[in-house]
């Protein structure tokens, strides 16, 4: 697949990497993965794909520990004061920096397999009024690119199930892509399945 480098006109993307990583034991955004960090993999490959600005958000131990280069070039770090809150919080922190009426695609940061070109065909298929989500062998995985017009409903809504709940209450504006990317169901949340991914090389 060729890659179109241009940059989405309204296509923004958040990194939710704000978790304490309980069960991993440390720092799911810092862990190594294919000679960079998780975080550091991620918004290179959506660099790669013309999305921008990206958002990267942060717990306050985690951005203390990052120095300058870690969540690579042109992206914006910021830190969710409020992290024991969940990911919605993290969600909404980010918005904050987001660019009014553009789309946003949210993004994991535990779930670094996602390949380049899943990225690409996102973005070439994101569009206001859908929410995209890509699926592999039938199941729904990440990112997920939501439209404009369900920003404000992801900034203030309510959301008992966090983005999910958005999902739920708009079912005819999901678009399903379907890839052949394991890497969007992927998530790499305990030590075994850290180990587990380093074995797929």
């Amino acid at each position: 697949m060729v890659m179109n480098n241009a940059v989405h006109p309204s296509l923004a993307a958040i990194v939710v990497a704000a978790g304490f990583s309980s069960r991993m034991g440390e720092p799911k955004a810092l862990l190594a993965y294919r000679g960079a960090t998780f975080l550091q993999t991620i918004t290179g490959r959506l660099a790669h794909a013309g999305i921008a600005p990206v958002v990267a958000v942060l717990n306050p131990a985690v951005m203390g520990r990052m120095v300058a280069g870690d969540a690579g070039a042109g992206v914006t770090c910021v830190v969710n004061e409020r992290s024991e809150d969940g990911m919605l919080s993290s969600i909404r922190r980010g918005l904050e920096e987001i660019p009014p009426g553009a789309d946003v695609m949210l993004c994991l940061v535990d779930h670094p397999a996602v390949q380049p070109e899943t990225y690409g065909r996102l973005r070439e298929m994101a569009q206001h009024g859908t929410i995209l989500v890509p699926v592999y062998n039938g199941r729904r995985g990440h990112p997920v690119v939501f439209g404009a017009e369900f920003i404000g409903e992801l900034r203030t809504g309510e959301c008992p199930r966090g983005a999910r709940s958005v999902l739920q209450n708009h079912p005819g504006a999901v678009v399903e892509m379907p890839v052949e990317d394991e890497g969007v169901i992927l998530d790499v949340d305990t030590p075994e399945a850290y180990a587990a991914l380093k074995n797929k090389g």
